[in-house]
């Protein structure tokens, strides 16, 4: 009995490093594209109450960005706490292949739009929630099983899967749950950022 705990103090010890490593990828990704400033030189000032064109510009692009983000963002569960996650588990409200589909349409639709923002932060957010989303569905595809067999994986021979390989497939879910919800976030900062100006 104490072996089984042994070993499970060291896989929530493993887990919970796990999601230290995730977290600073994911701080290391958001913060390669911050600014140090508000770049205030690309803005348009306000005239009369007026904002310029520049800054109406951007506007649209971002809402039309935002509200495509957000499709997205509905299609999987952001989850609140660990807790939640535990006991639900589910990573989206469509299968993989629905959220790949959807997932490779906006990023084609949006790409262009990003580019043309002339705000350098609120492009970061929006571009950062997008490679979330992608980092987020990369890994989910690691642990879906394909439910065809091919002819050629039916002809490898069986191999037992080490403690490190079911470790890290553990894991998996915990990473793509962070990216949802490091997706979220980006999207909720790029909104903070619009909604002032409208």
């Amino acid at each position: 009995m104490s072996q089984i705990s042994r070993q499970l103090g060291i896989l929530s010890r493993l887990i919970f490093v796990a999601f230290s490593i995730a977290a600073t990828s994911l701080h290391a990704q958001t913060r390669n594209h911050r600014l140090e400033s508000d770049d205030l030189a690309t803005k348009a000032p306000i005239v009369d109450g007026r904002i310029g064109a520049t800054q109406q510009n951007d506007i649209v692009l971002a809402n039309h960005a935002i509200a495509a983000l957000k499709q997205l963002q509905a299609k999987v569960i952001v989850y609140r706490s660990l807790q939640d996650f535990e006991a639900d588990s589910r990573l989206g409200r469509v299968s993989l292949d629905t959220f790949k589909a959807d997932l490779h349409s906006v990023s084609t639709e949006l790409e262009p739009i990003l580019t043309q923002l002339s705000d350098r932060r609120l492009r970061a957010h929006l571009t950062n929630a997008l490679y979330s989303f992608r980092d987020g569905a990369f890994w989910w595809e690691k642990i879906v099983q394909p439910r065809v067999v091919t002819t050629r994986t039916a002809g490898l021979t069986l191999r037992s899967v080490t403690p490190a390989e079911t470790f890290f497939i553990a894991t998996v879910p915990y990473i793509v749950a962070i990216h949802w919800r490091q997706a979220a976030k980006l999207l909720l900062q790029a909104e903070t950022l619009v909604i002032p100006r409208r």
